[in-house]
């Protein structure tokens, strides 16, 4: 039975999930504002010196965490990459309705946003592969809210 609270509350939930993704991973808050205001001070010097945050070449920085997957620089790479948005793609499915394509290409979207946000703040590094392994962990959570339904529909028949 749809339930307009518990609605709601999926929404909700979803969007606290969306702050505190862009406030970690967008802004890359550490806890602390003073070292924000400085990393913010610096970047103005890096501006002024012409150094820009920007990589377009597909695969360029995920090559070496590849070669070298085991070491735990690269692993926390990549995982720091991908985990952050399972969530994604499992909550956007349960709080809007939104079929493959849907999730797909509002994921695809919100993380466009974040780079392009990070490369013109400079407060990260505007990077494809970072897309690419975003948009893995999106498929991962819709993959896994596909696993969720399938299962609630067994034990509902």
């Amino acid at each position: 039975m749809f339930n307009k609270k518990n609605s709601f509350n999926k929404k909700k939930l979803f969007w606290i999930y969306i702050i505190i993704l862009f406030v970690f991973i967008a802004v890359k808050f550490k806890g602390s504002f003073y070292e924000l205001v400085d990393r913010i001070n610096s970047i103005k010097s890096n501006r002024e010196e012409g150094i820009w945050n920007i990589n377009m070449v597909p695969f360029r920085t995920m090559k070496p965490y590849l070669t070298n997957f085991f070491s735990m620089f690269a692993f926390k790479n990549i995982l720091g990459n991908i985990l952050p948005f399972i969530p994604f793609g499992f909550l956007l499915p349960i709080a809007y309705n939104k079929n493959f394509f849907q999730v797909l290409l509002t994921s695809f979207i919100s993380i466009i946003f974040i780079e392009i946000f990070q490369l013109i703040t400079m407060l990260g590094y505007c990077d494809i592969d970072d897309i690419i392994l975003n948009l893995i962990g999106c498929m991962i959570g819709y993959g896994i809210f596909c696993c969720y339904q399938h299962c609630i529909r067994k034990e509902i028949y």
